[in-house]
């Protein structure tokens, strides 16, 4: 039986390599910051990849991913 702490571990454990689309939670928990930092970055257009299922936000992984490899993602002090 599955419990609700289950669910949120799930949410943050890093994403199937098969996975093509990923939630805010994976991409916060990838990136090193909270779901909302995300969710404002994403509205903001400084992350890749977004897109919605119905009203839920998803990340293509691969345009993230490639986002991470040319190092544009988060600055290594945390600032704006």
């Amino acid at each position: 039986m599955a419990t609700p702490l289950d669910d949120a571990s799930r949410d943050l454990a890093p994403p199937p390599a098969a996975q093509l689309a990923l939630t805010v939670a994976q991409v916060a928990a990838l990136l090193g910051m909270t779901a909302k930092a995300a969710y404002h970055r994403a509205e903001r257009g400084q992350l890749p990849g977004k897109f919605y299922v119905g009203r839920s936000l998803r990340f293509r992984r691969a345009d993230l991913l490639r986002f991470i490899a040319e190092g544009r993602g988060l600055s290594p002090t945390g600032s704006r």
